[in-house]
């Protein structure tokens, strides 16, 4: 089963309830950790630091063993960032210095598998490394997602 804490997350937002997190912008897992008790998600940051995605993996599974919700910001729109985070695992991801609203749309279709979206099949951590059954999967994570897109510029305004 997908982890639900994305959804935990989303129920407190539809209650109207503070939802808190923080931006990880270190690489060891272990701040995730610590902290995963007191956020309700946590929003790893690959674009303004050194990150890599080994790094992202450590912090993804931290989020996991603490049940917190683990949201990826990627460095820009390349279709390739959006297949290693969420293959590897995140149950959201931030499209940074959106630029129109068909750069948004583009995004949030690489994020969704098909018939929702363009996203190709490689999910070998979201699907327990094949325990979990495939269309269950599909469905779940087409549910689930979390697609955000940060509005930085004048041009999507």
């Amino acid at each position: 089963m997908i982890s639900t804490n994305i959804q935990k997350m989303r129920d407190k937002l539809r209650a109207g309830e503070i939802v808190l997190g923080a931006g990880i912008t270190m690489t060891d897992p272990t701040v995730t950790e610590a902290i995963a008790g007191s956020v309700d998600f946590v929003w790893i940051d690959l674009e303004h630091n050194a990150m890599t995605t080994e790094s992202m993996l450590g912090h993804l599974i931290a989020a996991r063993a603490g049940g917190v919700a683990s949201i990826v910001r990627v460095p820009n729109n390349d279709v390739a960032w959006s297949k290693r985070v969420l293959d590897s695992g995140a149950e959201g991801i931030i499209l940074p210095r959106s630029y129109s609203a068909k750069e948004v749309a583009d995004f949030v279709s690489a994020c969704r598998y098909p018939p929702l979206g363009t996203r190709g099949f490689g999910p070998r951590r979201p699907m327990q490394y094949g325990r979990m059954e495939q269309q269950a999967y599909l469905a779940q994570a087409n549910r689930d997602i979390f697609v955000t897109a940060q509005v930085e510029t004048v041009e999507l305004l």
